[in-house]
């Protein structure tokens, strides 16, 4: 095992989570186990980037199973309700510097066990290959739980994948495979919102500047060796460098900047949708280069602007939905033995999706909508599948 395996599994558990109940434990030994994508020889690399087209010749397919190990262990992460990272314990320490490499291992992983439940299908074993791709669907919602937007948004490009593969092979699913599938994705945890991320990364920006102090950008003592270029220049208001306000008291008004920036991008982020267009231009309006202060002081004013949150990831959220409603819209056609007759309920305006037929199946979009210039589209392939 790498040496900084075993530091972060040292670090993982946090004191209300016992390490035996701690998801983390559990993905770290996963993520030892996979191949690491930025040593991976062409042709796995191949693999993973084409999971769902690539041949899965006799070669590849012993190549997958090198890797199954890796897949166990994300089971029993998937198996455990908490997960603390060490993202979770370092952020007030690090802050915006916070190592998170459980981000690229989550991703990979999750090609992985895309590419084992699309050979699954393959082989006429539906409930298995669902199985592989329910762990990845709760290692995407470990991942994003109380991660801070970074998190959030890199999940929210994984998890599709998720129902990529899902689409692809609904032609391979029987109807019990399918309502069993179903029914244990109505047991997994609710998706982060877009609004509660924003929040939670809000809650550990100010977190940062209670724990560090005027020097959030400078080494912790003792961890000088461990920067390129050490600086130790703090961050402090006009008054704090004039000598007229103490530290604690230039420290409360960044926190302040920062809950205020934050908390109404979360706002922004949380209104109803037919009121996001107007709430969004308000926001952008108050944050820009030209908008009121945010803090009388001016260094303070230009922090407040410049960490002010995008609130688009709302969006984001939405075409995440859109994609997972219609994937599940397509295995309940799929199930009841019914054509695609306009399934499903497009979260952007509430409509049924668009529907149109193709040679293998058909394809769900998205209605036209000025909050989504380029719709989200998922291809469903009912073919009936090939033989292994």
């Amino acid at each position: 095992m790498r040496w900084w395996s075993v530091i972060l599994l040292a670090l993982a558990p946090a004191a209300d989570v016992p390490p035996h109940k701690n998801a983390a434990m559990q993905y770290w030994l996963a993520f030892e186990l996979a191949p690491r994508w930025n040593t991976l020889p062409k042709e796995d690399r191949e693999l993973f980037d084409n999971w769902d087209t690539v041949p899965l010749t006799k070669d590849r397919v012993e190549r997958l199973k090198l890797w199954q190990t890796a897949l166990k262990y994300v089971h029993r992460g998937a198996a455990l309700t908490d997960c603390v990272w060490p993202s979770d314990v370092n952020f007030a320490y690090d802050g915006i510097g916070t190592y998170t490499p459980h981000l690229d291992h989550a991703t990979t992983l999750t090609r992985l066990a895309c590419l084992r439940a699309r050979w699954k299908f393959e082989q006429g074993k539906p409930d298995e290959a669902f199985r592989d791709l329910l762990a990845v669907l709760k290692l995407t919602h470990h991942v994003r739980h109380n991660g801070g937007m970074l998190p959030f948004l890199r999940m929210s490009s994984t998890e599709p994948l998720v129902w990529r593969c899902v689409a692809r092979h609904v032609g391979h699913a029987d109807r019990e495979s399918i309502t069993a599938f179903l029914k244990a994705c109505d047991t997994l945890p609710k998706p982060t919102q877009a609004a509660e991320a924003i929040r939670v990364e809000g809650e550990h920006m100010a977190a940062w500047f209670a724990t560090r102090g005027l020097h959030v950008g400078s080494p912790l003592p003792g961890e000088e060796e461990y920067y390129l270029d050490p600086d130790d220049a703090p961050l402090g208001t006009l008054a704090f460098f004039a000598g007229l306000q103490t530290e604690a008291e230039a420290v409360a008004e960044f926190i302040t900047a920062t809950q205020h920036a934050y908390g109404r991008a979360a706002e922004c982020a949380a209104v109803p949708l037919e009121k996001f267009q107007e709430s969004a231009a308000a926001y952008a309006e108050q944050f820009g280069d030209k908008g009121p202060a945010v803090s009388p002081d001016p260094i303070v004013n230009t922090y407040g602007k410049l960490i002010a949150p995008g609130v688009q990831v709302r969006l984001t959220e939405l075409r995440v939905a859109a994609v997972r409603e219609m994937a599940r819209a397509a295995l309940v056609a799929r199930a009841k033995g019914m054509e695609p007759s306009r399934p499903g309920q497009d979260p952007f305006t509430g409509k049924p999706f668009l529907v149109k037929k193709t040679p293998d199946g058909y394809e769900l979009r998205t209605n036209p909508t000025p909050l989504l210039p380029k719709p989200a589209v998922l291809s469903i392939r009912t073919a009936a599948p090939s033989k292994p």
